[in-house]
């Protein structure tokens, strides 16, 4: 038995007992690791490495990294559109805290004689933070998105890979080839 009938073995899925007809789904999460010009070659959160045809990946998926359009939209549109985006790969930028105590060290660094207004705002805001995931789950009285890190669990399925995003420190957010950004953010 081959690596890959193996696994479908343990899935349950009998290939040899499908029927025309019959039904099927799919719900997977795939890293690009190769092209050629006919396919794709990926590898799912399973870790089985595979090549996809062009045509199945240009009709039924979507890139968390590709857009074709930008859409300037309020803090609260970004939101709505982070918690419907279903079981879709996306990127989110959000801005994350510094710690107290870098800014601290900041200040109290005696080669920094005075620092810039920019420097302050930034210090101010927090660093921008990208990740590219899928959504587990929002949480709706804390405004948090519990979501899945794809770029640590396709490198190793056992890492703890679930990170929660605060809905008010969203920038910007690239999902089914719309890339949703806060009018005025950089």
């Amino acid at each position: 038995m081959t690596k890959i009938t193996r696994i479908y073995y343990l899935m349950g899925l009998q290939i040899k007992d499908l029927e025309v007809g019959g039904l099927l789904s799919e719900q997977q999460f795939y890293k690009v690791i190769g092209k050629s010009e006919s396919s794709v070659k990926v590898k799912n959160s399973r870790g089985v490495v595979m090549n996809i045809t062009n045509n199945i990946v240009q009709e039924g998926m979507f890139s968390s990294d590709q857009y074709t359009s930008t859409v300037e939209v309020t803090r609260t549109e970004l939101v709505k559109h982070f918690r419907e985006v279903g079981d879709n790969v996306f990127t989110v930028k959000y801005r994350k805290a510094l710690d107290p105590k870098v800014i601290q060290a900041a200040i109290a660094d005696p080669a920094v004689t005075k620092l810039s207004l920019a420097d302050t705002k930034r210090l101010l805001k927090g660093e921008i933070r990208e990740l590219r995931g899928h959504l587990v789950h929002t949480e709706q009285v804390f405004g948090h998105v519990n979501v899945v890190d794809l770029d640590i669990a396709l490198e190793d399925p056992k890492a703890h890979a679930f990170r929660k995003v605060a809905e008010n420190t969203l920038v910007s957010l690239v999902c089914k080839n719309v890339m949703y950004i806060i009018k005025g953010e950089q």
